[in-house]
């Protein structure tokens, strides 16, 4: 049975990117090709490295802030020493009011080359880089911008899961109210050539990640969903899950060796990552009926390193043809029977659909998917619009090519379909 598809217009209001690496042209023309590229790709956000010692000229910000871009403007000083509190003043001052909205500070404060020996060997590294990060934070508010905490190496020199532990502990006890209430927290989108859902559900899901031990039979923070990891100490510290901006997504990540995983096609798990976003399903590489956990909506913005040109027709992509393969989606609750309406339908589970000549036999029908509701727990329904609603439709009907006929509309709502006759449900487990 073909996978019905709709056309729908993407909605990428978390898609951004970085302003291209070492370059400096802020001039008001590269400004008008930059809004050109964000707006190819339907982006509204834009992550731009401030120069040494200075700002970005005045036309360029304001240029891209009147056009309905979140700039993002990143220090990313190499040499935490060389940190100026009074010129960062200076141009924070200056953003607040050509409408920059967001500022970040350091670069990977967790790595060793960031402090020089003598700073590093003092044992008070996450002291010393909460306090200065408090200070630069109180400027931003004070000028109408969102602090967002630095990204840390995942691993580094220093663990980063204990320095965030540690930092986020100094900020709650320590930092204003007023920084608590407009912090925004940050993590890497290095997929170091694992998939996009590797390290899904943080430490909670691989409680046996170590400093330092190499675990073959764990994933951990090392991938795009580093974000979650450091969600998961947000909420442990500070009661809930702050807003976090993903930086430098699809980059393999430092010193990642590009042959350890030749078969992985970041280019499918990109366009996997942009649907998530962009508030659709996901589909696994390996398996096109396995659809990938969503992306938390503490997540407001996720930028990547390059403008692939298949972000802008996202939500435009045909997705694959799907078969039936067992044993494959999340589960939903442990009330396998029920008639629906559609506040009980999620977005990410399975409905089964029984069409009307065959509801005759539904007593049969349940003994012959017993063990598959046992093992997915589905719902199972009457009504076709709400079963639509689901991410895995399976559709029970006594004339298939009928059905699928006279239902392509309704079927055109769901994301994987399976139209099945009775006499199919044995393969089903």
């Amino acid at each position: 049975m073909d996978h019905f598809a709709k056309e729908h217009e993407p909605v990428l209001d978390r898609i951004g990117f970085h302003y291209p690496g070492n370059s400096e042209d802020f001039s008001l023309s590269a400004a008008k090709n930059i809004i050109r590229k964000l707006k190819r790709a339907k982006a509204k956000w834009l992550i731009i490295n401030n120069p040494p010692g200075r700002a970005v000229p005045e036309e360029y910000i304001r240029y891209l802030s009147s056009q309905d871009i979140n700039l993002i403007v990143h220090f990313g000083y190499a040499d935490i020493n060389a940190i100026d509190l009074s010129d960062l003043n200076t141009i924070l001052y200056v953003y607040g009011k050509w409408g920059v909205k967001y500022a970040s500070l350091i670069d990977q404060p967790n790595m060793r080359h960031r402090w020089g020996e003598k700073m590093w060997g003092q044992n008070n590294i996450v002291e010393f880089h909460a306090q200065l990060f408090i200070e630069f934070a109180r400027i931003c508010v004070r000028n109408d911008i969102q602090p967002v905490f630095s990204p840390l190496k995942p691993a580094g020199d220093y663990w980063d899961l204990a320095f965030l532990d540690n930092s986020f502990q100094i900020l709650k006890d320590h930092a204003d109210p007023s920084i608590l209430r407009k912090l925004v927290l940050s993590a890497f989108g290095w997929h170091y050539n694992h998939p996009v859902d590797w390290g899904t559900g943080g430490k909670t899901r691989w409680p046996n990640v170590k400093p330092m031990i190499q675990n073959t039979n764990s994933q951990d923070q090392c991938g795009f969903r580093a974000y979650e990891w450091v969600s998961e100490i947000s909420s442990k510290v500070f009661g809930r899950k702050l807003p976090t901006i993903i930086f430098e997504a699809g980059n393999a990540g430092p010193d990642t060796n590009e042959d350890h995983q030749p078969e992985l096609d970041w280019s499918h798990q990109l366009q996997q990552a942009v649907r998530l976003l962009s508030g659709e399903n996901g589909y696994a590489e390996d398996n096109p009926d396995q659809l990938l956990p969503e992306i938390g909506q503490e997540v407001i913005a996720c930028c990547f390193t390059d403008y692939p040109e298949e972000i802008g027709n996202a939500g435009h992509t045909d997705k694959p043809q799907h078969s039936f393969q067992k044993g494959n989606l999340p589960t939903l609750n442990d009330h396998p029977l029920k008639q629906l309406n559609q506040d009980f339908v999620d977005s990410f589970g399975r409905y089964i659909y029984i069409d009307q000549p065959v509801r005759k036999n539904l007593h049969e029908i349940l003994e012959q998917l017993d063990r598959y509701i046992k093992n997915h727990k589905p719902y199972i329904g009457f009504s076709l619009v709400e079963g639509s609603e689901a991410a895995y439709l399976i559709a029970i009907t006594e004339d298939k090519e009928k059905f699928s006929d006279q239902n392509s509309a309704i079927l055109s709502e769901a994301n994987i379909v399976r139209v099945v006759s009775q006499d199919e449900l044995q393969r089903f487990e």
